[in-house]
């Protein structure tokens, strides 16, 4: 199953710590979850909310990171479910 995941620093008593927070998993590889598919996500609803975190490196696409980066808007699986129900037709 691939996965799209992002850090977040937390304060402690201890200092901080980095988390892994898995966002999006995907049945069978990454699915659409390219730069190119982020891309026109977030550009379909710039007005979305905020991403939550870093995002991490992408190991399955190197330009994800930045695009996550430069737009920074989180798309939720509801905003794009008529998309991802046509790939199960």
């Amino acid at each position: 199953m691939g996965q799209h995941c992002s850090t977040t620093e937390t304060s402690t008593g201890a200092g901080s710590a980095s988390h892994p927070h898995c966002c999006v998993a995907f049945p069978g590889g990454s699915g659409r979850y390219t730069a190119a598919h982020y891309r026109a996500a977030a550009l379909a609803r710039p007005d979305g909310p905020p991403l939550a975190a870093q995002p991490a490196e992408a190991l399955w696409d190197p330009d994800l990171q930045q695009a996550l980066l430069e737009l920074a808007v989180r798309v939720e699986e509801e905003t794009v479910l008529d998309v991802l129900l046509s790939d199960l037709a």
